[in-house]
């Protein structure tokens, strides 16, 4: 992570047994770990969070809200940087991944 990016947000990745972090998890662990980097994408005016083109999950609506449009804009490349910030393989779907998400300093 660019320490000169601006911490926007930590929140918890929802519904995460009904995407595909468990099939990375099983296949390469490492690709979850903390520190990962994810990319933000939206649909139906939900915000997933993804790996190597792989849901892992969605961001509840109180977080999607502020970032959503920026997304529909096509800004996500530029404008955000989302990282893994907590994993806890006990805690349940909702709670199981945390993620932080930056604000990129332009260039």
């Amino acid at each position: 992570m660019n320490t000169n990016h601006l911490f926007l947000v930590d929140c918890f990745l929802q519904q995460t047994n009904h995407f595909e972090a468990l099939e990375l998890l099983a296949n390469d662990p490492q690709k979850l770990k903390i520190g990962a980097e994810l990319q933000l994408v939206h649909e139906e005016n939900k915000v997933y969070a993804e790996k190597d083109k792989k849901i892992i999950g969605l961001l509840s609506d109180e977080y999607a809200k502020p970032i959503i449009n920026y997304l529909k804009m096509n800004w996500k490349e530029n404008l955000f940087e989302c990282r893994i910030s907590k994993y806890d393989e006990k805690a349940d779907e909702n709670k199981r991944f945390s993620i932080a998400i930056y604000i990129k300093k332009a260039p």
